[in-house]
């Protein structure tokens, strides 16, 4: 009441032209419906006693109590009254029928007037209702299209609404504050939806952010969402992805959407981590993490079962695709659960593993059958091997189950029976079943990881063997006709300077030196003669102090280069065929010293007894043939020391 204006009546006598009778349809503690009856009607009686028109107005009908209501009703039909009062239903908190009131009133008083329809209650407040929707509706378009900021002050925005009958009509209706309240509930919710825009599209971006920093499942510990706040705060990476906020200054009230240059702040506030959402995503992920795995778990385990399943299973042989077994693991689960692309990659790597078992198991068998290919090592190096021989081994080898277990694999079978003739025909590492695991190429990978290789050996080679012409250029050093008798007893031995050892043929050509190797034509190589190896041959003290004398004038001719192998690496071999005139004591002193000279040289020495020497020649075929291939031998083990450092 105290918002309202008040009015005093004067003192004294006033005229009054008509009364309106407020009966109170509420219930309100400590007051009876009898007495109020009771109280209104006593009212009236003295109201109709005036002669002057009466309105009886119900108050509150928007709270009414149907019984109140009915004796209000029941009040106005009164036949004290003379044709009843009119009732007008009436609320005064929702204006409803209060202005029909007074109007009806006055109609009474001026009877001159037309009377108006008293509208019930219920049929007012719905047109009231509708009044105010469509008021309030306006209003709020108004809002909407006026106001989009949520940084909007009503000041401001209120000087711009005056202009609009929206507002103005708005105003009549619910007043200023209802205005004001109605304007900063807008407000709040644009900023509401501003908030919620923002933390949208941090929860966007967090998910990204949480894989960067927590990656694994193991940084996660125990689950804790603070524990891992704390982890991403000391992360290397925090300011790239996260700023603070200043102590004093919730990060809802810092808008830093655009900096002081212009630009936009893509990072997120740290606090936003404290928010349900933060934590939601943060599930999400932990719960993504887990899930996966338990997946790899998973799948690492089928993988482990379908391979022990291959393993197990006797129908999966070397060879057989995986499309001929497949109806065999339909139905097992570690099957089933695995993609396509892993059940292949497995069954692939299985069926590997069966074909070098069986290619090891049929190499075995090779080896215990060495009878049937014994006969094959003594064939000459241009004999054939006949397709009879061929199914003659097939013939002997086939019920064995090392044999049948390549059946799927016969042309690898034929290949692994002919390399294996070839070995047999031809024993070179390269043929070997082992190769490159062999013996030989063993001892060079250990000798390239221990040895250390001259720089000059990558023009010191000129002796290395050509594998394609075999040809080899002999350097026979000797004193007073020595090295001539030993070409001699070499070119007696070869067909056409083409001598035969172990199966290979060699083209021999020769160079004698017998002089001073300090002089050009006594050199151990020209312009045309570049050699491959040298025979060294004495058998008394004066041609032993020869061959000594002319390695040591080759090797001082090349101490001026640097990491030389002696004589540019030329393989030597000394012969000592001692004279029938040297003596016992003398024989044993040159025998010494030859060795002797061997070792410093690095090279095979041969020791000729009295014995082996025959009365017309001192060297025989024997001696020929075990000097030549102590050479060939020389010449590759020193060609292979060098190939494992090209």
């Amino acid at each position: 009441e105290k918002e309202y204006e008040q009015k005093v009546l004067p003192d004294g006598k006033i005229n009054i032209d008509g009364f309106l009778c407020v009966f109170d349809v509420s219930v309100v503690p400590s007051r009876s419906l009898e007495k109020q009856v009771e109280i209104v009607s006593a009212i009236l009686n003295n109201l109709i006693k005036t002669k002057k028109p009466v309105i009886l107005v119900t108050t509150k009908n928007d709270d009414a109590n149907e019984a109140y209501v009915k004796e209000a009703e029941k009040l106005s039909q009164k036949k004290e009254y003379k044709g009843g009062l009119v009732m007008v239903e009436t609320s005064a908190h929702e204006n409803i029928n209060v202005d029909l009131a007074f109007i009806a009133l006055a109609q009474q008083i001026d009877r001159s007037k037309g009377r108006s329809k008293i509208v019930p209650f219920v049929e007012a407040a719905r047109a009231r209702k509708e009044l105010l929707d469509a008021s309030t509706e306006a209003f709020m378009s108004l809002i909407r299209s006026q106001v989009t900021d949520y940084r909007a002050l009503w000041s401001q925005s209120a000087k711009k609404f005056a202009r609009h009958e929206e507002f103005v009509e708005f105003t009549r209706l619910f007043g200023i504050e209802s205005t004001q309240r109605l304007f900063r509930r807008h407000v709040k919710k644009l900023k509401d939806e501003h908030l919620a825009k923002r933390v949208q599209s941090y929860m966007e971006m967090l998910p990204d952010i949480l894989q960067e920093m927590v990656p694994e499942i193991s940084t996660l510990r125990d689950g804790d969402w603070p524990t891992v706040q704390q982890h991403i705060k000391n992360h290397p990476d925090f300011n790239h992805y996260f700023y603070k906020c200043p102590e004093d200054i919730p990060w809802t009230e810092l808008d830093w959407d655009e900096e002081g240059d212009g630009t936009k702040e893509t990072r997120i506030p740290y606090d936003v981590l404290d928010t349900g959402e933060a934590e939601t995503v943060f599930r999400n992920h932990a719960n993504s993490l887990q899930q996966e795995h338990k997946r790899l778990d998973s799948v690492d385990r089928w993988k482990k079962q379908f391979k022990q399943l291959l393993e197990d299973t006797g129908y999966v042989t070397p060879g057989k695709e995986l499309s001929e077994v497949r109806v065999l693991f339909m139905g097992r689960e570690c099957f089933e659960a695995l993609s396509e692309d892993d059940c292949l990659y497995i069954y692939d790597r299985h069926q590997k593993e069966l074909i070098e078992k069986a290619k090891h198991n049929f190499q075995e068998l090779l080896l215990e059958h060495a009878d049937l290919f014994y006969h094959f090592k003594s064939i000459a190096p241009t004999g054939t091997i006949t397709q009879d021989d061929i199914k003659e081994i097939t013939d002997a080898l086939k019920e064995d189950s090392r044999y049948k277990s390549l059946d799927r694999l016969d042309q690898d079978r034929k290949l692994m029976l002919f390399q294996h003739l070839g070995f047999v025909h031809c024993p070179i590492r390269e043929h070997c079943p082992a190769f490159p695991n062999c013996m030989d190429a063993l001892i060079e990978r250990v000798l390239s990881n221990k040895a250390h290789r001259p720089s000059s050996w990558n023009h010191s080679n000129q002796w290395l063997l050509n594998s394609d012409s075999n040809q080899l250029n002999l350097v026979i050093l000797g004193f007073k006709g020595l090295a001539e008798e030993l070409s001699n007893e070499i070119r007696a031995q070869c067909d056409d300077d083409e001598y035969e050892l172990d199966c290979h043929l060699y083209c021999l050509e020769y160079r004698i030196i017998d002089g001073d190797v300090s002089l050009p034509q006594n050199s151990f190589q020209s312009i045309d003669f570049l050699p491959h190896g040298c025979f060294c041959v004495y058998s008394n003290p004066e041609s032993f102090e020869y061959i000594r004398d002319s390695l040591e004038k080759t090797l001082l001719s090349n101490l001026e280069q640097e990491d030389r192998l002696p004589f540019q690496g030329l393989p030597i071999v000394i012969l000592f065929v001692a004279d029938s005139l040297v003596e016992e004591n003398d024989i044993l002193r040159l025998r010494e010293e030859g060795q002797s000279l061997a070792d410093s040289l690095q090279c095979p020495f041969i020791d000729v007894s009295l014995e082996e020497v025959d009365g017309e020649h001192r060297f025989n075929a024997a001696l020929v043939a075990n000097a030549l291939r102590q050479l060939v031998q020389s010449i590759r083990h020193r060609a292979g020391f060098i190939n494992v450092y090209q």
